[in-house]
């Protein structure tokens, strides 16, 4: 096993500190530009290469074209005040011809980042992206990308810039009430107060999180955006810590999301199973959702499952409850980017 796999398979066991966390949007917002700041924290790719690696498009098609074509999850561990967290990020497509793909890696997560071009706006894929979060019960944050768009071509004063933003606010928690399916989650309405919105440029590496410090701060911003000293936004505001934190803080532990959202994600499972799922058991009966199948000429065929109940080592026996049919699992492992790292078993909360 790597040092990497020894790293995140330690970190697997604390469920509290474990963050499942799928970034959506329309085509062309920003989501995997956003992934390579992530990845950066994570210590997978370097801080030079973050928002333009493209790390989780990793299909020859996908860099050629510079879209996601397909799903890809990836684990990282970081540290905040010492602290170590898993996230398990999932890049999801942006196109509506992939969004069957979307909708089966959203039932891996239990949150999402909606990724809003401040210049384009709520776009097609924005609003089927955001029902479809409501329906699997996912706790939203807002990131309003390409605010330097705003500035560099549009020209927009200050005045301007925060309409604009407090509109695509707007609009976003209309559709979270219009899409919630339980009086419950229109309470998980996007606010800058609880920070769950953040404003920036993804491809410029700064982004902001707080409304007390975006409106002192805004001058400087569209200053240094037209003095073209960016190095100088990135110090001020990385990108990183407004996105670390507000992941920390507002999307569940697997505890507590599967507590949320047992009643939304089992059907034709007895009480003590779904127990053991609200419990996120390690010991209790395996149930898991598959998020995508996958082939590769020298492993054969790879299940990527988000667990709710029990574990998955080598051995495992995994029986589809629809058709009855058994598998055995061959191999255990994580992603890392587009390479695999054996692991020696996955409990509950975890993707693998």
């Amino acid at each position: 096993m790597s040092s990497y796999a020894k790293k995140v398979s330690s970190s697997m066991g604390n469920k509290q500190n474990i963050r499942n966390v799928s970034v959506v949007s329309h085509v062309d917002h920003g989501k995997t530009t956003l992934s390579d700041h992530l990845l950066q924290a994570g210590g997978l790719i370097s801080k030079t290469m973050a928002g333009s690696a493209r790390a989780l498009d990793y299909l020859e098609e996908e860099q050629k074209r510079g879209i996601t074509i397909k799903t890809a999850n990836i684990s990282f561990i970081f540290e905040q005040e010492n602290e170590p967290y898993l996230v398990n990020l999932v890049d999801t497509p942006g196109h509506v011809d992939f969004s069957g793909m979307v909708s089966q890696a959203l039932r891996l997560v239990d949150g999402v980042i909606i990724v809003v071009d401040a210049v384009e706006q709520i776009m097609a894929q924005t609003e089927s992206v955001i029902r479809q979060s409501m329906k699997e019960y996912l706790r939203p944050i807002l990131f309003i990308n390409k605010v330097d768009r705003l500035i560099n071509e549009l020209k927009l004063p200050k005045e301007e810039i925060e309409t604009r933003i407090n509109n695509i606010i707007e609009m976003v928690n209309e559709l979270i009430d219009q899409y919630s399916i339980s009086s419950d989650n229109k309470e998980w309405k996007v606010r800058f107060d609880k920070g769950t919105v953040i404003i920036g440029s993804a491809l410029n590496g700064w982004a902001i999180s707080s409304y007390s410090k975006m409106i002192p701060h805004f001058d400087m911003i569209i200053k240094h955006h037209e003095d073209d000293n960016i190095e100088q936004l990135r110090s001020n505001f990385p990108i990183v810590d407004a996105f670390l934190t507000s992941i920390i803080n507002n999307i569940p532990s697997p505890k507590v999301a599967q507590l949320e959202r047992v009643q939304h994600i089992t059907q034709f499972i007895d009480e003590s199973s779904k127990q053991a799922i609200q419990e996120c058991n390690d010991a209790g009966p395996l149930i898991s959702c598959l998020g995508k199948l996958l082939y590769e000429d020298n492993r054969g065929i790879i299940s990527v499952i988000r667990i709710f109940s029990g574990s998955v080592k080598s051995g495992s026996t995994i029986r589809n409850r629809r058709t009855g049919e058994t598998t055995r699992v061959q191999q255990v492992c994580i992603y890392k980017g587009q390479s695999l790292e054996t692991i020696g078993s996955v409990g509950a909360g975890n993707i693998a």
